[in-house]
């Protein structure tokens, strides 16, 4: 988990060709990044740290953790660009 992203980034495999580039809106302050033993890589912004309620609950500061009203909503957009044409 990595708070305080700054909503853009870009992986790449030279041997292969492919980058994947990523941004996310302001909204995702944290990125989950997983890497499996086969190499797989999982990447997932949110709004929050990893638990983030209870972090707040113990005066953790930058959770990301937003109480809404009955009502209201957040939301937010990620965009993704695969490229395997070697750039």
């Amino acid at each position: 988990m990595f708070g305080g992203w700054e909503g853009a980034l870009r992986l790449e495999w030279p041997h292969s060709g492919v980058r994947v580039e990523l941004e996310a809106d302001p909204i995702f302050s944290h990125l989950v990044l997983f890497t499996a033993p086969d190499g797989t890589v999982a990447l997932e912004p949110v709004s929050h740290a990893t638990d983030g309620f209870n972090l707040m609950d113990r005066g953790w500061p930058n959770t990301g953790v937003r109480v809404l009203e009955p009502g209201e909503s957040l939301s937010g957009e990620v965009r993704m660009r695969i490229r395997a044409d070697g750039w």
